[in-house]
């Protein structure tokens, strides 16, 4: 099973059920996330859009996020494209 999601922690809101669901019944199933989650909000509560928020601080900690929400819900793989936000 491909599971196909623009943003760190989609998998999370669309689709994790299922995905948990056919791990735990033994399939392969991998993620392809196309973005890096940059604009998300940063550790101080800034979005992408507001002055002084921290791109390369919100791109690692949705790198992180997403490893371990791939690893929770049993995906085998995650493949992330890197594009930008909004891209």
């Amino acid at each position: 099973m491909i599971c196909v999601h623009a943003h760190p922690d989609d998998e999370a809101f669309f689709g994790a059920g299922a995905t948990a669901h056919y791990a735990a019944l033994g399939h392969r199933v991998v993620l392809i996330t196309c973005t890096s989650g940059q604009l998300g909000f940063d550790a101080e509560g800034r979005s992408g859009d507001q002055g002084g928020h921290d791109e390369m601080q919100t791109r690692a900690t949705r790198a992180k996020e997403l490893q371990h929400s791939a690893q929770t819900l049993g995906f085998a793989r995650v493949v992330t494209l890197g594009y930008d936000d909004s891209e």
